[in-house]
């Protein structure tokens, strides 16, 4: 199971941080 964890964190996190970086920007623009 844990390996299973690994691989969605090394595929979740470059997903999530530049969404979460796209947000951020989306909001400091409006």
């Amino acid at each position: 199971m844990e390996e299973i964890y690994t691989h969605i964190a090394n595929l979740g996190v470059p997903i999530v941080v530049p969404m979460y970086l796209l947000i951020r920007i989306e909001g400091k623009l409006e």
